[in-house]
């Protein structure tokens, strides 16, 4: 069954940054992400032990992260336009990197690299290629900002979340 554990980001959509975004891609269409904005630490084929998970995150505190710059990438069907941190805190991607560890010789996770980023929205390929994405997004400055991340949450894919937990400052 797919499912992923995903560290919640409390984004606002009200956001100036994020209003002249919208404001730039007004002519494309654009699928914009409703609300629980969120960094994926793990897209799961196999489902994790509940208590491997619960020893692990009863371990952790919450991490820090400086969000400063908008991306562009392309899956095989669809662009991502996301949130990301040029210089992520050494927190965040050891509790990030960790996991994955565990997961993969649980082998609920493929070896594959992380790629840290928050889904913004999403864009059709045959709707703007994604040079022209870019340079759509390229003049919005975003203002650096750091946020605490205290929630993880396991969710089913397209599905209901399995557990929450609450990570201590």
């Amino acid at each position: 069954m797919k499912n992923y554990l995903a560290i919640s980001v409390p984004l606002s959509k009200d956001a100036h940054w994020f209003n002249l975004l919208r404001k730039a891609l007004s002519h494309v269409n654009v699928r914009w992400q409703k609300g629980h904005y969120h960094s994926t630490i793990a897209f799961m084929g196999e489902m994790p032990q509940a208590s491997m998970l619960q020893e692990y995150f009863s371990r952790q505190t919450a991490p820090t992260l400086t969000f400063d710059k908008l991306h562009a990438f392309s899956t095989s069907s669809e662009h991502i336009l996301c949130l990301t941190s040029s210089k992520p805190s050494a927190a965040f991607m050891s509790l990030v990197l960790t996991l994955r560890e565990q997961l993969i010789e649980a082998k609920c996770l493929p070896p594959q690299d992380f790629l840290l980023h928050v889904t913004l929205a999403r864009i059709p390929i045959k709707a703007i290629a994604l040079d022209d994405l870019k340079a759509l997004i390229a003049p919005i400055c975003i203002p650096s900002f750091t946020m605490t991340l205290t929630e993880v949450k396991h969710i089913i894919y397209k599905g209901d979340t399995i557990k929450s937990w609450e990570l201590p400052l």
